[in-house]
């Protein structure tokens, strides 16, 4: 989730910057409309009417499934790319479906962990792209524009996901939201807009941006700066704040997937998202650290763990 935040030269650009902080965060929010604004009419305004659907990348063919690579474009201008990956020859019977977000750089390729489905539907999610984020440098402020504005709009992204699969018949009614590391957050702000996600999924998330942060730059000396840093940086993502949000998700189920030896999310903080959501809900504890981008072993051990729980709850249904 933090390896963005964890880079040296990034921590000491961003000291400059924060100094000024409430001008800081007046240029880096006016322009989307987050300065003192409505977290949800931004949301909506952002996700608009679905114009445009193409394929931008040939489908791939495997002996058991299928996946097809998407781009769903908005009127407000919003662009989403997608992956959709589902069994080949499946019957007429409404199948699972299961959306993934996942981290930065991983975006939709993570659909590329899920194996060859038989009996479930996935739909990775790319963040909105608005060129290459380079946390350094002179134009630094700009490229932190760029990753606020590309955080902000996943979450009406991922509404304008369900909208393009509901014009084509192909939502189901159950509709799995799965946010890993940097995409909990975000997810846990999707899933209190839009009420069509079935079940929440928070993978190696936690709640107290400002506490992650904090956790995340732990190498950064002297501590006040880094405690400034973290308190900056805050205010600028209050907006996606998990526990904020995650509390609206009920009566739909939410369930937490944690690390035991997470040194990114610390315990109080996933304790504080826990504490933050109504019932029904759950934790589930695995003996794993804090999952990488780079690591694909844990990333598909997490997915399965989900795909085991939500094939269980198939079973359950089918008696």
């Amino acid at each position: 989730m933090m390896g963005v935040f964890k880079r040296r030269r990034f921590w000491v650009v961003l000291a400059c910057v924060l100094l000024f902080t409430p001008i800081a965060l007046y240029l880096l929010l006016t322009p989307f409309g987050l300065w003192g604004g409505n977290f949800s009419s931004y949301v909506q305004t952002r996700r608009g009417v679905i114009k445009e659907v193409y394929e931008d990348r040939p489908p791939l063919r495997a002996e058991t499934s299928e996946t097809r690579y998407l781009k769903i474009q908005s009127t407000s201008g919003l662009v989403v790319r997608i992956a959709i990956r589902s069994p080949r020859n499946r019957d007429g019977d409404s199948m699972p479906l299961v959306v993934l977000l996942g981290g930065l750089t991983r975006g939709r390729s993570a659909v590329e962990l899920v194996g060859h489905p038989t009996d479930l539907v996935f739909v990775a999610v790319d963040y909105p792209s608005y060129g290459d984020i380079r946390l350094d440098g002179a134009d630094y402020p700009f490229q932190m524009r760029t990753l606020i504005r590309s955080l902000y709009d996943t979450v009406p992204a991922l509404l304008l996901v369900l909208d393009y699969l509901d014009s084509n018949a192909q939502l189901p009614q159950q509709t799995e939201l799965v946010g890993v590391s940097l995409g909990a957050p975000i997810a846990c702000a999707a899933a209190a807009q839009d009420q069509r996600f079935s079940r929440l999924w928070s993978v190696h998330g936690g709640a107290d941006i400002e506490a992650m942060l904090n956790q995340a730059g732990h190498r950064v000396k002297p501590e006040w700066l880094r405690e400034s840093l973290s308190k900056g940086l805050k205010h600028l993502l209050r907006h996606l704040e998990p526990a904020n949000h995650v509390g609206r998700v009920s009566p739909r189920p939410f369930v937490m997937i944690n690390g035991t030896r997470d040194a990114l999310i610390p315990k109080p903080c996933i304790d504080k998202l826990y504490q933050s959501a109504n019932f029904p809900k759950e934790i589930i504890w695995t003996e794993t650290g804090h999952v990488q981008e780079k690591k694909e072993a844990v990333i598909r051990q997490l997915i399965e763990i989900v795909v085991t729980r939500i094939s269980q709850n198939q079973d359950q249904l089918s008696k």
